[in-house]
């Protein structure tokens, strides 16, 4: 889902996403999103994206709950585009009112 995500996202022009229409589909399920399968794809997207496993992410120190920008995030190939698919998955979220599964700490 992260790779396909990225490639759809991406290749939109950062003008057009926020009167972009969303449409998700799951591959191998059919029906109509209600908002279902948008949630589902906005819950399971912030999971991977977010997940300090990558590297642009690490778990703050307070606890193990609000992410923060990790320092090692420089070594991770293309960095800075995925920070940019991050910003864009984040404001796909605002603008259509869905929940994302990562905390951030207050500076972020």
């Amino acid at each position: 889902i992260l790779q396909e995500a990225y490639s759809i996202i991406m290749k939109e022009a950062a003008r057009s996403l926020p009167k972009m229409k969303l449409e998700i589909v799951f591959k191998g399920e059919e029906g109509l999103d209600y908002g279902g399968p948008s949630r589902e794809f906005f819950f399971l997207l912030s999971r991977e994206v977010f997940n300090p496993y990558y590297g642009l992410f690490e778990y703050s120190a307070n606890d193990t709950y609000t992410l923060q920008i990790s320092p090692m995030s420089s070594m991770v190939d293309g960095a800075l585009d995925w920070f940019r698919f991050c910003g864009r998955v984040i404001a796909l979220a605002l603008i259509h009112q869905r929940l994302l599964d990562a905390f951030f700490t207050r500076p972020f």
